[in-house]
């Protein structure tokens, strides 16, 4: 006899219940291992997923070109702004990937409003992450406001220090800085003075200054449709009006161009 007839036989023999009970035991095996092969990869996945959401990505060189954006609540947008504050607004625009180190209320100098402190602190104190984090082809320091508690020109070494060091982190990149102004163009006192020692100084570093009052981004503009009810933060007209100013800015600045190389970015 074969060992498959034998094989056969031995089956044949058996009583239709062990029969039975063999089936089952089979079917039970297969769904085990189906569903164990099921949990290992939905495992799996869940620890992709939870990697992806925490762990900072490192971007490859040949990705989009990347902007940096310093600054305090304007530049990170208020009351659910989020996309459509006016630096990602740009980056849209010009194709661009978006790091945004950004803080309400905070500067050069204030570490935030009381009730934020702990949670908030000054531009510097946040650089060496941004640092350690993100690439940058070109950088955007939009800050200052919430330290115009204090004379322009005390603030302008605290200011050019902060700047030394970006410069310093990212030797390569186009830097613009941003005279810091409010929605409107009315100048403070010491303004053009402090304008004119960032100027010679943004010479010194490389870098382009864009002075909102002189380039009139607020002139002939219905202020008060720019802004949310406190008087002061641009709403989403406001940050849309912000953009497009920029980019004028820059244009006219020689900073960038819309179907240049690199995003639109000069060198």
């Amino acid at each position: 006899m074969t060992r498959t007839s034998r094989f056969s036989s031995r089956i044949s023999g058996r009583r239709p219940l062990e029969l039975v009970g063999l089936v089952l035991l089979v079917v039970l095996v297969v769904c085990a291992t189906a569903l164990a092969v099921r949990q290992n990869s939905a495992a799996e996945n869940g620890r992709s997923a939870l990697t992806a959401a925490t762990t900072v990505p490192q971007l490859p060189a040949d990705t989009a070109p990347a902007s940096m954006w310093f600054g305090d609540s304007f530049t990170a947008g208020i009351n659910g702004i989020g996309l459509g504050a006016y630096p990602r607004i740009i980056c849209v625009r010009m194709g661009w990937d978006c790091n945004v180190d950004a803080q309400g209320s905070t500067g050069f100098t204030n570490d935030g409003a009381p009730e934020y402190q702990g949670t908030t602190t000054r531009f510097a104190n946040r650089l060496p992450v941004s640092i350690e984090r993100y690439r940058a082809d070109i950088i955007f320091v939009d800050g200052g406001r919430n330290d115009l508690h204090m004379s322009p020109m005390d603030l302008f070494p605290v200011m050019t220090s902060y700047i030394d060091a970006v410069r310093d982190a990212w030797p390569d990149a186009r830097l613009v800085i941003i005279v810091p102004t409010y929605v409107t163009p009315v100048p403070y006192e010491g303004y053009e003075q402090f304008v004119s020692a960032l100027r010679s100084y943004g010479e010194s570093v490389a870098a382009t200054v864009i002075d909102p009052v002189a380039d009139g981004w607020y002139a002939d503009v219905d202020l008060e449709s720019l802004k949310f009810e406190d008087g002061v933060h641009p709403n989403a007209v406001g940050n849309a009006v912000i953009a497009q100013k920029l980019v004028e800015s820059l244009t006219a600045s020689g900073v960038i161009r819309d179907g240049a190389p690199n995003g639109g970015i000069l060198r």
